[in-house]
């Protein structure tokens, strides 16, 4: 999720602010195994890491691709241990049918 702030120091109440102001983004990532409408209301974009397909995306330069390797820049150790859930997704692991 991005989020925008007035910049440490701006004047927001200032006439045009809106247009003229500076802004600051923060990002926020989660990395989960469940979408919950919190999560789409809010987000910008939402990836399945299984199927490598959009849940949502309001960015549209951006790939799956493209999101991993930020996320891998950025988060590089949230997202290696969520890498290692997702290959045990793909794979069943852990799943109380499947025989280990």
């Amino acid at each position: 999720m991005h989020s925008y702030s007035p910049k440490k120091g701006s004047n927001p109440s200032m006439k045009n602010f809106g247009q003229e102001g500076k802004y600051e983004m923060f990002e926020e990532v989660h990395f989960v195994d469940r979408v919950k409408r919190r999560h789409m209301d809010s987000a910008t974009s939402i990836l399945e890491c299984v199927t490598m397909e959009w849940v949502k995306n309001r960015v549209d330069e951006f790939t799956p691709e493209k999101m991993i390797e930020h996320c891998k820049k950025h988060y590089p150790q949230q997202m290696t241990e969520f890498m290692k859930l997702v290959e045990q997704d793909k794979h069943g692991i852990g799943k109380p049918n499947n025989k280990e």
